[in-house]
């Protein structure tokens, strides 16, 4: 499988690759693995439920070398992984869709993503690329099939028998010899090629690779392939035996016929001219072979025979010293000298001397030899080119042009001597170990002709026989095989490292058919036919053989045998490179041999490692991760081409290995003659005679075998025992070395927990030198069942125990025979009683029985046990398997439930609060009880991190996917049943735990009966289902974004389990018992009291966790989003607010709480991270409002005050928080109490002085010395040998820049909500010493704060002199000052991780362009692998590994000095990542935003790998440098998680909002049915549909709009669907929007600008939201000294008939930045139009009533659907009313939830009447939904579109709203019975609607040409009424405004001669006014 982003396939076999956008709570593409081996996602399950293996997908891991094996009937689920956090990424795969489409290497397919998690952010964004990011393969098992019935034969239940084809005779005698096979058990015979051979008889040297051995054939007929294959049928259905056998593809026999017309199928001469040099050596060791052996080297110390070591040294000497210096194969590689000089010579002749500056561009090392492709002798080149640049220099010393030409010609000759030396020294080393390697193999290459001279032969490859100089095949020893060894960069034939076969030649197929199709088509259909006859497929010399070939053959022998079964033997030498055969190929099992053992510990090792999970492994489920798998073996006691273990061992040991050998979970299997205990190698080659064959006879005759004959009866019942072992499940294995030679092998089921021992006394020397010594008893707990057999073998005459093979062999010359001098006894089904070689007793333990071992069991012999559980443990199973069969698991790993009625009663019963008690908990807080517990203690492995489940579940996960049953935790649960009772003893301490307690400790009960080596996988199956369950219940409790969210956001809402709970030590102060319900719970406390029991979140474990160092101000409300709002954790968010709140002194929020009474009062910063809590809490929490309006129980009412008793003192939270907001800005200055050593033992006196205040000229907030740290670097030196004792390392004094964002955040906030009427302040004042009071609203403080924030902190990335006062602080522009003002002159210009924070929470503070140049910088200089760097690397002070022990003198590190001077902290990430979020749309708006948000998950894959594999299950306080582990950081802290958990819950907001515009249209989620629309010259369309749209029942079917596209939508719309911007095929714009999507306020939506401009947008929507969210035309507001990034000049912003002024946006208070109108003329038509652009609600109106459309377009749409009727007929008055009154409710309490009860009140009880008034005169109109923001909006983020204001637009002139009578009724809208005058006079009364009114900019309307508030009446009907836009501020600021036709001033009722002396008094007054001014000035 591959993984690649975004589009290339690559030609990868087996390949998955993917594209989604998934994040990885994504999910999965789901690959079924069906019966016929192809795959079907989604599609049906087999039989039973099947099996789901999860692969998790990473970026850049490529998986070749990783094996996973599926069976059929499995789904794979790929998931993204972490690291493909912010990708998009694409899966494809090879797998057909189908059984029927077939399998085609090259042919991939999409797979699609399906997510489960349910929140629109949470998935990957967007990320191209080009090339596969990674890629892999998983192995499908085939199904063998036996017998008449198709007997399914599994992989574990192959016993395969090797025979030599040549070795069966004629065809006829087969069936006689193979039966052989068959009664000795096995069921699949391997066949080594049944081809014709080659002359040297070797069964894999083929000749003809289409014709049957003639070997087979018989004088009166000729067989067939066909009569091969009845007899292969016939076996499998009779015998139930399968066939095999070998396919050779890699060479063929020298002697083959097809060479001879296409010697181009081999490598050769003329092919290959590289191997001339080669061959002509070849040739020159053959004649020094035909020389030694005519003696003639014998006088020079070479005899004919060499025998001698000195022998060999004189053969070496002959070489190097004769017969190399004859060939010269140097001159092959190397030039001709004279004939290159003379060539330069003549080219400089003629050429003007190159000059010495253009030679020294070109280096002397650049002229190298090239090489002759002909390897002819000194043919070899250079570059002339180069040459010439380089020597043909001027020579001021020659005499003439002669003499230069010359001294420039000796100048190459030097050089090019020096090259021919170092390619003469090359070869000589190549030569060197030929002759090293020349000894073994003397032949490697094939002759033409007669042998000559050398000479000849020489010439002879370079003529036209030069094809039939083929080249060998072999194998290279230590070669890469992946690499073909015959290519030209290889010398393996020079250097004569070939192992060769010299009866056959290398095939060359090139690189694909078309290099050389007649080989690749006769192969192919080799391989066909084969496929065709057998039902597996050997594939010889594997390793050598080209890998895309052997690939090409095996798909088609597949597509004949889909189910073929594949087998190999590699020789590589490494397990990876094995698997890379295993995947492309699709081996199905690799040959092993036990012969490689060199002793029993060896091969016991060996039948462990070849298969099966050891014993008593770990329960898994059945949707679990895709692990890696070990490749499937065929375990062979022989294979065909090693020595028999009678030659290698002694025959002694035959019997005892194949039994180890049986006893591996795997495919078994041996070589014909092992059973018949043949003591000498059947080779390949030399063997010339026939197997046996098989007698039913009770005496075998010559040439015949029995059951007596050998070990084949012992065989048979091995074979037996091995098939039922494999059949019935026993996948589990242990192999006990119990002495040297005595091995113990155990095989277990799992499902009935029987198991079969064999015990095997192995002989690997003779009997006699074995020393005989006691041997440990077997013991086993459970009920021995029988001795399935009992096998011996003997000598047949005694005092032949010292022999490897007893008894005299004498091989017979015609059959294949075995050894006669041993005897066989064998006994099977055997009582204890009956045994020879046991004698059993019971142990002192009833549940154990021990076997004895006798005297009789000697070496050779084997026993074998089957035992079973007590009934007593085996009820205890049954009971526990019950109890886990009630968890259920889903498509998720994490996703368990449980269906047992008593357990999901005490789940629904646990709260988050315990649950942190059952999952989690560290030791201090379980300590911090008092009940004397502790963690739990494993000895060899220490205590567990966590007290409840996740400490056991953290390791145990780590030890389950390995089985590392050898685990301390393992053994700890095999000796004692200590840890359960541990675990039940802690729960049973709280009564809200008790119940689950009990249900633990029964089925613990049931798990102390089991025997004690199955503990530790029920044990885990327990602990985990029951793990996962809780989760799934804490997720439940967490709300739909945690608990339908992806892995990550689930991950980190478990963190809010492990931080918040209650600690006794580190409890709130107690809140007012006038506090509005919910209330905390409450304890007694002994005394009659109660204790108030409200969680808390720990600052990080273990370090924070208990007493006063657990509850940080400025930790808890940094992670409190986090931890408990986002988690849907309202109420104990609110108590920690409130009880925060309670303890304000100073006007600031404690540093430490330590319960309020002892808290300290030294931080300048968590009052404003305590505000923006609240701001969180408002925003998050429904009527978050409202607690503000909370009682808050004073502590200390006034500064000096003692601590107060709860409700003696109550204030409401929004007096506490003017009370801090008043000191600020008066100024805070004091002492802490108590100051000295007994509250801080490293400060100075100093440091214990306050100070804090508000700066007039810049509205900052300043504080701190530098002797104290009042922000969240608050690092004191405690040294006193570096001399940093009571020095702060960071006092980031003055106004530190998180500090200033924050609170200008917080004025914007509290700005609005009193604003809303929600809050009762809006201002601080300050009196001076003098007396003098300085009163600023919230509003003038936070536009103080916005004016000089970029003077003062934005450090230019060009040097601005007269804003940068000292330049030479300077060390790093484009960034944001730390601070401003701090007494360290340099710390304000430090670039640390702060003002991201700022960016984050108030990004309207500065320009989007210098903002986003700082997140870069920051980005790119201090974020680390987790977190980032608290100081610049390049600064003086940084040193990024913090280590508090270090106590030295230097002042940089001392005591941990550098806390906050570079180690990487990971809670400020999640701001950072925040502000990119929040400034990337002012930046670059959409794209850049969707480009950001994929970058920004990217960014955190390295958190949630953390995340996941962490044994804390959390994330670190902080890291040393790039993210190396730091020993005194807090594994766990709680901001670190929450902050990340915020950036996650922004991604919904953002990605619903902006992700449309880069969504491919071929991916759109939301697809309509609608026609095709005809292309119109340049207009727009706009659609608004019902949620099920049809075209024809549509609310308004086309609309011309004009260029551009406006309408007014609910901001902050979380989509139902992505919208899709970029349908290119229709031009259609989608977007879907429901009512449970809509949000406050309101958004604005242009047609984009690359969009065609004939475009249809589709507004999918339902009923509601067709009522609550009316389309209206885009408001305006006015500019103040604002400067945008947005030109008046662009083309966007310019109506079509005329020109724009520049504008410029502005922040609203409630609702988008637009810009101001342009009161202008422009033309539409043939008529002009003045002010504002039309609402589009007016819009469709007119155009749905209107007959027809003219315009000066020539194909402009018509349409004659009207609006519906807003009621049906049959609607009575009242229901009128009721209608009404919910339709133009001036609070729709389904979109305005936010709107405070009093302010809705009042507001509905002043527009009632007029309501009724309006309803009763059957009035129709249209509502102004334009609600309030719910979050303020910032300068260039005009709304969460982020789109552009929209320009002036040329419209048709058409009214503004109208309503039709209904023609159903006839009604029509009843005589006003209100005036305008009276309407305006009552509303007078309602504030604030009527000030607003009265504050309104009236215009003239462009329509009806009368005032703002004027009512046309139109002509053809004067029931309809005209609500014209209102004015910029009731428009932007009221909630709903509609008018009755009574309030309208008709035209009608104006008086022309009234208003004409209005007229007049207005100008005289006006004259007036300036006659006063000129007479004053």
């Amino acid at each position: 499988m591959g993984v690649h982003d975004e589009g290339v396939v690559t030609e990868e076999p087996q390949a998955v690759r993917g594209s989604a956008a998934p994040t990885t709570a994504a999910p999965p593409p789901t690959v079924k693995v069906c019966s016929t081996g192809v795959s079907a996602p989604g599609g049906e399950s087999c039989a039973q439920q099947p099996q789901v293996r999860v692969l998790t997908l990473n970026h850049k891991d490529h998986l070749d070398s990783t094996l996973f094996r599926l069976q059929k009937g499995w789904v794979v689920q790929l998931r993204p992984g972490p690291t493909l956090l912010g990708r998009r990424v694409s899966v494809f795969t090879n797998q057909p869709q189908t059984p029927e489409d077939g399998f085609t290497r090259n042919k991939y397919r999409h797979l699609q993503w399906r997510s489960d998690s349910h929140n629109k952010g949470d998935d990957t964004a967007l990320e191209d690329k080009d090339k596969a990011q990674g890629s892999g393969f998983y192995l499908v098992d085939p199904t063998l099939t036996v017998g008449t019935n198709d007997e399914v034969l599994s992989q574990d239940c192959v016993q395969c028998q090797t025979v030599l084809s040549k070795c069966l005779g004629p065809l006829p005698d087969w069936e006689q010899r193979l039966q052989v096979a068959h009664e000795s058990g096995y069921n699949m015979i391997h066949f080594t090629p049944i081809q014709e051979l080659g002359d040297s008889n070797s069964n894999y040297s083929l000749k003809d690779q289409h014709n049957l051995n003639i070997e087979f054939q018989i004088p009166d007929h000729k067989f067939t392939f066909d009569d091969v294959d009845t007899l292969v049928r016939k076996m499998k259905q009779e015998w139930k035996v399968l066939s095999l056998t070998d396919i050779v593809l890699n060479h063929t026999a020298n002697e083959t016929p097809w060479l001879q017309e296409h010697p181009e199928s081999t490598y050769n001469c003329n092919n290959c001219t590289y191997l001339r040099p080669a061959y002509l050596l070849d040739r020159a060791l053959y004649h020094m072979t035909l020389e030694v052996m005519d003696g003639k080297w014998t006088d020079r110390g070479i005899p004919v025979e060499i025998t001698e070591e000195k022998h060999i040294e004189a053969i070496k000497n002959a070489l190097h010293n004769y017969f190399l210096p004859q060939v010269k194969l140097h001159d092959f590689y190397i030039v001709d000298l004279d004939k290159i000089v003379e060539e330069f010579r003549g080219r400089i002749s003629s050429t003007v001397p190159c000059p010495l500056a253009s030679t020294e561009e070109v280096s002397k090392n650049s002229l190298v030899i090239l090489q002759d492709p002909q390897y002819g002798r000194k043919t070899c080149t250079v570059d002339m080119n180069i040459a010439v640049r380089l020597y043909n220099l001027p020579k001021p010393e020659a005499g003439d042009e002669a003499e230069r030409v010359a001294r420039c010609g000796s100048a190459l000759r030097r050089h090019l001597e020096h090259l021919n030396e170092q390619r003469a020294s090359e070869i000589q080393a190549h030569l060197i170990k030929a002759v090293d390697c020349c000894l073994g193999t003397i032949r490697y290459f094939t002759h033409y002709g007669k042998d000559t001279t050398l000479e000849d032969e020489e010439a002879l490859m370079f003529g036209r026989q030069a094809s039939f100089l083929m080249a060998h095949n072999g194998w290279v020893m230590g070669d890469d095989p992946l690499k073909n060894f015959a290519r030209k960069e290889s010398y393996v034939y020079l250097r004569r490292e070939l192992v060769a076969w010299g009866d056959s030649v290398k095939l060359r197929y090139g690189d694909e058919p078309q290099d050389s199709p007649f080989l690749w088509d006769l192969m192919r259909r080799y391989c066909e036919y084969t496929a065709r006859i057998f039902h597996g497929i050997r594939l010889d010399n594997c390793h050598s053989t080209p890998i895309h070939v052997a690939e090409y053959m095996l798909d088609a022998a597949r597509k004949v045998r889909p189910d073929l079964y594949v087998i190999a033997e590699l020789f590589t030498n490494s397990d990876l490179t094995d698997n890379i055969f295993i995947n492309r190929l699709g081996i199905n099992s690799l040959v092993r041999e036990a012969m490689s053992a060199p002793d029993s510990h060896e091969e016991g090792r060996l039948v462990y490692l070849y298969g099966g999970e050891p014993v008593g492994a770990f329960l898994l489920p059945p949707v679990r991760p895709l692990v890696p798998s070990v490749a499937h073996a065929i375990f062979l006691d022989l294979t065909h081409d090693n020595r028999s273990p009678a030659e290698v061992r002694t025959a002694w040991d035959m019997l005892p290995s194949a039994a180890l050998v049986s006893m591996a979970c795997c495919a078994s299997g041996s070589n014909r003659g092992y059973d018949e205990l043949v003591p000498h190698h059947i080779h390949v080659v030399d063997e010339t005679r026939l197997y046996s064959a098989w007698s039913e006879s009770g005496g075998a005759q010559r040439g015949e075998v029995n059951n007596k004959s050998g070990i084949i009866e012992c065989k048979n019942l091995l074979n037996k025992l091995h098939f039922e072992l494999g059949a019935n499940g026993f996948n589990q294995v242990f192999v006990d070395q119990v002495t040297e030679h005595v091995v113990t092998v155990t095989r277990h089921n799992p499902v009935t927990h029987q198991s079969v021992v064999l015990v095997a006394y192995t002989a690997f020397r003779p009997p006699a030198q074995i020393q005989a010594g006691s041997i440990r008893p077997l013991k086993v707990q459970g009920r021995l069942e029988e001795i399935i057999f009992e096998m011996q073998v003997k000598g047949k005459k005694p005092g032949e125990e010292d022999k490897k093979i007893p008894g005299v062999f004498v091989p017979d010359l015609e059959f294949i025979n075995g050894l006669d001098g041993f005897s066989v006894e064998a006994r099977e089904h055997l009582t204890p009683a009956q045994s020879s070689f046991v004698q059993v007793t019971s142990g002192d333990d009833a549940d154990m029985t021990v076997c004895e071992y006798t005297s009789s069991f000697t070496p050779g012999s084997v026993i074998a046990f089957r035992l079973s559980l007590l009934p007593r443990a085996q009820s205890a199973v049954n009971k526990i398997r019950g109890t886990l069969s009630e968890f259920g698991y889903k498509s998720r790993i994490s996703e368990v439930t449980t269906h047992n009625p008593e357990l999901t009663e005490i789940m629904n019963d646990l709260s988050l609060g315990d649950l942190n008690r059952v999952l989690y908990r560290c030791d201090d807080e379980e300590k911090d009880e008092g009940r004397g517990w502790g963690a739990y203690a494993i000895p060899g492995h220490g205590p567990l991190l966590y007290c409840g489940l996740q400490g056991v579940v953290s390791v145990l996960s780590e030890i389950r996917v390995i089985n590392d049953l050898g685990h301390p935790l393992c053994g700890n649960l095999r000796d004692g049943d200590w840890l359960a009772e541990y675990i039940v003893g802690r729960l049973k301490f709280e009564p809200s735990t008790q119940r689950l307690a009990a249900w633990l400790e029964e089925v613990f009960g049931s798990l102390s009966e089991v025997p004690r080596y199955l503990i530790p996988a029920y044990f885990d199956s327990i602990i985990t289902s029951l793990y996962l369950t809780l989760i799934n219940r804490a997720w439940a409790l967490m709300g739909e974004f945690i608990s339908g969210g992806s892995n990550f956001v689930k991950a980190l809402g478990l963190c809010s389990v492990q931080f918040c709970g209650t600690v006794k030590s580190a409890l709130l102060p107690a809140l007012s018992p006038h506090l509005r319900d919910p209330k905390p719970p409450t304890v007694s406390d002994g005394s009659g009291g109660h204790i108030q029991l409200s969680a808390t979140i720990a600052a990080g474990l273990p370090h924070f966790s208990v007493g006063y160092m657990r509850n940080w101000g400025r930790d808890t409300f940094i992670a409190l989003p986090g931890n408990l709002l986002i988690p849907s954790r309202h109420d104990e968010a609110r108590w920690i607010l409130l009880a925060f709140a309670g303890t304000l002194r100073h006007g600031l929020i404690p540093n430490l709480l330590d319960g309020g009474k002892k808290a300290r009062f030294n931080c300048r910063d968590s009052f404003w991270f305590w505000l923006q809590a609240i701001q969180r809490y408002v925003t998050v929490v429904p009527d978050g409002h409202l607690i503000l309006k909370d009682k808050v129980s004073r502590l200390y009412p006034t500064d000096d005050s003692p601590p107060q008793e709860p409700g003696k003192h109550d204030q409401p939270l929004e007096e506490v928080i003017q009370e801090g907001l008043q000191h600020h800005f008066q100024g805070i200055k004091f002492r802490e109490r108590n100051a000295g050593f007994q509250i801080d033992r490293q400060m100075n006196d100093d440091g214990f002085n306050n100070n804090v205040g508000v700066d007039l000229e810049t509205g900052f907030v300043y504080g701190g010395s530098v002797h104290n740290c009042g922000t969240w670097m608050d690092k004191m030196g405690s040294s006193e040998q570096a001399g940093t004792k009571g020095k702060p390392a960071t006092p980031r004094d003055g106004s530190a820049v998180e500090i200033v964002g924050l609170c200008k955040a917080a004025l914007a906030f509290l700005g609005r909500m009193h604003t809303e009427g929600k809050y009762t302040f809006n201002s601080v004042e300050r009196c001076d010493e003098t007396g003098k009071v300085t009163k600023w609203s919230y509003e003038f403080w936070e536009n103080k704060i916005v004016e000089n924030f970029e003077k003062h902190f934005w450090v230019s990335e060009t040097p601005e002199p007269e804003r940068e006062p000292k330049p030479e602080l300077i060390h790093r522009r484009g960034i944001y000052k730390d601070s401003h003002n701090a007494s360290q002159f340099w710390a304000d210009f430090q670039l640390r991780c702060n003002f991201p924070i700022a960016l984050a929470v108030a990004p309207e503070l500065t320009t989007p362009q210098n903002a986003w140049a700082a997140l870069k910088t920051a980005e790119e200089v201090l974020l680390g692998p987790l977190g980032i760097k608290t100081l610049d690397p390049k600064d003086w002070g940084y040193n990024g590994n913090y280590d508090n022990a270090n106590n030295t003198a230097d002042s940089k590190l001392a005591h941990g000095f550098n806390y906050h001077q570079g180690p990487e902290w990971l809670w400020p990430v999640g701001w950072l990542l925040r502000a990119q979020l929040a400034v990337a749309p002012r930046v670059g708006g959409a794209e850049q935003l969707v480009r950001t948000i994929g970058h920004v998950k990217s960014l955190m894959a390295n958190h949630l790998t953390h995340l996941l594999t962490s044994p804390w299950r959390s994330l670190p306080e902080l890291t040393n440098a790039e993210g190396a582990f730091c020993r005194d950081s807090n594994p766990a802290q709680s901001w670190s998680t929450g902050c990340l958990l915020e950036c996650q819950h922004d991604f919904p907001l953002h990605d619903n909002t902006q992700h449309y515009k880069s969504i491919n249209s071929q991916e759109s989620s939301f697809n309509l049915a609608y026609p095709a629309l005809p292309r119109a010259s340049p207009t727009s369309r706009i659609v608004i549909t019902t949620k099920n749209f049809d075209p024809s029942f549509s609310y308004v079917k086309e609309v011309d709009v004009g260029n551009t596209v406006i309408s007014y939508v609910p901001r902050n719309v979380v989509f139902s669907e992505d919208p899709d911007f970029f349908d290119t095929v229709h031009d259609v714009v989608h977007v879907k929007c429901f009512q449970s999507d809509i949000d406050f306020s309101i958004a604005l939506l242009c047609k984009p600008q690359d969009v065609s401009e004939n475009c249809l947008v589709v507004w999918a929507v339902d009923e509601k939201v067709r009522q609550n969210a009316m389309w209206s035309s885009p408001e305006y507001v006015k500019i103040r000294d604002v400067k945008s990034p947005i030109s008046g000049q662009e083309s966007w912003l310019r109506g079509t008939g005329g020109e724009s002024r520049d504008q410029q946006p502005s922040p609203s208070s409630r609702g988008p930045v637009m810009v101001e109108p342009l009161y202008q003329t422009v033309m539409s038509g043939q008529k002009k139009y003045q002010g504002r652009v039309p609402s589009i609600v007016a819009l469709l109106t007119h155009h749905a009533n209107a007959k027809t459309h003219q315009s000066h377009q020539k194909s402009a749409l018509q349409s004659d659907m009207s609006l519906p009727k807003v009621f049906p007929d049959s609607l009575l008055e009242k229901d009128h009313e009721i209608w009404q009154q919910n339709r133009f409710a001036p609070v729709s309490r389904e979109i305005h939830k936010t709107l405070a009860a009093e302010e809705e009140t009042h507001y509905e009880a002043c527009v009632k009447q007029k309501v009724d008034a309006f309803n009763k005169g059957g009035g129709y109109g249209f509502s102004y939904h334009l609600s309030p923001s719910s979050v303020p909006s910032s300068p260039s983020r005009p709304s969460v579109l982020n789109l552009p204001p929209p320009p002036q637009m040329p419209l048709p002139p058409v009214p503004e709203c109208h309503d039709e009578p209904d023609p159903g009724t006839g009604l029509t809208p009843a005589k006003p019975s209100v005036s305008w005058k009276e309407f305006q006079s009552s509303a007078a009364k309602c504030q604030p609607m009527a000030q607003r009114l009265s504050e309104s900019v009236s215009f003239l309307n462009p329509y009806t040409r009368k005032a703002e508030y004027e009512a046309a009446v139109d002509a053809k009907s004067g029931s309809q009424i005209v609500v014209t836009p209102h004015a910029e501020k009731l428009r932007r600021e009221s909630t709903s405004l509609f008018l009755a036709e009574e309030d309208l001033v008709k035209p009608r009722d104006i008086d022309p001669q009234k208003l004409s002396t209005v007229l007049v008094l207005s100008l005289f007054v006006v004259a007036l006014l300036i006659f006063y001014l000129v007479y004053f000035l």
